[in-house]
């Protein structure tokens, strides 16, 4: 449980306590995203808004930062650690796979061709051998609960630090 200092009014759209998340708590989302908001820290929620509100000032988005930012010509994804992660407990990264052409890419993530792809994905980028459910998770986002719904992506967490 992560307790906020009363004292940061700019934090008014925060409950005052929320979950960071576990392992445990991880394991449950794997394929299977959470129904509800994920929160981040408070100081990295406001390095995000702050983000946000300089990409609109330069007149961009958050979606065409990261390809311009991530994304080479011809490539097709790339694999980030997430720069504003959601708040879990130590030893877990955050990381997103982002996709700029969907074409190719299965509606549903979850079968087991998809699950082989992004575990491909990630071995390569990593070179390691990686075993969903226990060196990793990953889910996509529901549609309501997506900040960057333009470009299609996928939360990864590794649970045990191999990347």
């Amino acid at each position: 449980m992560y307790s906020l200092n009363q004292n940061k009014s700019e934090l008014n759209m925060y409950p005052k306590h929320f979950n960071v998340l576990t392992k445990s708590d991880l394991i449950k989302f794997d394929c299977n995203p959470p129904n509800h908001i994920l929160y981040r820290y408070p100081e990295i929620q406001m390095k995000y808004d702050n983000h946000k509100i300089k990409l609109k000032q330069n007149g961009t988005t958050p979606w065409e930062n990261i390809i311009t930012s991530y994304f080479s010509n011809n490539q097709n994804y790339c694999i980030i650690r997430n720069n504003f992660p959601y708040a879990t407990s130590p030893g877990i990264n955050h990381w997103c796979i982002w996709w700029k052409n969907i074409s190719n890419l299965p509606q549903c993530l979850y079968n087991e061709y998809s699950r082989n792809y992004v575990n491909k994905l990630l071995r390569t980028r990593f070179n390691e051998s990686l075993t969903q459910g226990i060196d990793y998770i990953y889910f996509e986002n529901n549609p309501d609960n997506k900040s960057i719904p333009e470009l299609r992506h996928i939360h990864v967490f590794s649970l045990t630090g191999k990347f």
